[in-house]
């Protein structure tokens, strides 16, 4: 099942390394990058709801022996007024199987403030300390880069 777990990463490593600058240069996410291989971000949308900012997106590729494995991801953050209050990722897998393989995967490598939990096919992946320093605006302009939207 650890197969499962470097998809998932690959998938997320782009999320991980965007950071708020001054530069009007826009980065977009390149799902073919180097960084990861095999990785195909097949649909992505975004929307604010009140206090929500959601990034949802699908994901395609091939684990480390070959098989393909989809997911879908749903980024969720929640605020009061520019104030982050709680950032999370919703991951839906193929199988309840996998959820449960990649939710004690995620455990075992979490950080202090993150907190993994997982009920059927879904893992609930909370990671407020990963975007506590930055606000509303810069979140939703990283949210939007990374499906290619100003």
């Amino acid at each position: 099942m650890k197969k499962y777990l470097y998809l998932l990463l690959l998938a997320l490593v782009p999320a991980m390394t965007f950071t708020a600058c001054g530069d009007d240069k826009d980065e977009v996410l390149d799902p073919k990058s180097p960084d990861n291989p095999g990785v195909t971000v097949k649909d992505a949308s975004f929307k604010e709801s009140g206090n929500k900012l959601i990034l949802t997106y699908n994901v395609s590729g091939s684990t480390l022996e070959g098989d393909v494995f989809t997911f879908e991801d749903e980024w969720t953050c929640e605020f009061n007024g520019e104030q982050l209050t709680r950032s999370s990722h919703v991951y839906t897998m193929p199988s309840s199987a996998i959820a449960k393989s990649v939710a004690a995967e995620l455990k075992d490598k979490a950080k202090p403030g993150y907190s993994v939990s997982y009920s059927g096919s879904k893992v609930t992946y909370v990671d407020t300390p990963e975007w506590s320093d930055m606000s509303k605006t810069e979140i939703r302009y990283v949210m939007k880069a990374m499906i290619g939207k100003k």
